[in-house]
């Protein structure tokens, strides 16, 4: 998203996506902030199993 590098694990996109959208942008940036400043109403979490 910032151009540094792509996201290629799927397990990193998966961690990626804050807001559960399937895509990974600047609202996913925005959920993880309002997350770390406790600030956000979403509780909902994804658990992905390893392969």
């Amino acid at each position: 998203m910032l151009g540094i590098e792509p996201i290629t694990s799927p397990y990193k996109l998966i961690a990626a996506d804050a807001n559960h959208d399937g895509q990974v942008t600047a609202a996913d940036l925005t959920e993880i902030r309002q997350l770390v400043l406790g600030t956000t109403k979403n509780t909902q979490i994804t658990i992905a199993g390893a392969s």
